[in-house]
């Protein structure tokens, strides 16, 4: 994907800033104040959170990532659930069906496996 590259499907709702390079697939919905771009994919129908940000990172389809997050560097499986307040980074991996509660950081390559809920505060490195 290109520095200027930009895809965003007609019927993305977005109250946020979409910035190149980026796709963004039909239906996704872009809370207020959230950004997404440089370098990220959001898959069919994710729901990014108010205040929230994604950067260089993928995040498949059905996820839905809560307010004032931070993704940066990391794969979201298909149907996760993020909480607010979390942050993604350093190549992380969460596995399809994660449900991760509110204030969790995860990053230094960790991965969730599958199905794994995690609750509030659980991870914090």
């Amino acid at each position: 994907m290109g520095e200027h590259y930009l895809h965003v499907a007609d019927d993305v709702e977005s109250e946020g800033r979409i910035i190149p390079s980026a796709l963004v697939e039909p239906g996704c919905r872009i809370g207020r104040d959230a950004r997404v771009g440089g370098r990220a994919v959001l898959e069919r129908g994710v729901a990014v959170g108010e205040g929230t940000v994604v950067e260089g990172s993928v995040v498949l389809q059905g996820s839905e990532i809560g307010a004032h997050c931070v993704l940066r560097g990391c794969i979201v499986g298909a149907g996760v659930r993020i909480a607010d307040h979390c942050t993604i980074e350093g190549l992380a991996v969460l596995g399809e069906g994660v449900t991760l509660g509110s204030d969790n950081v995860l990053g230094f390559g960790a991965r969730v496996f599958p199905g794994v809920s995690l609750p509030d505060g659980a991870i914090r490195f």
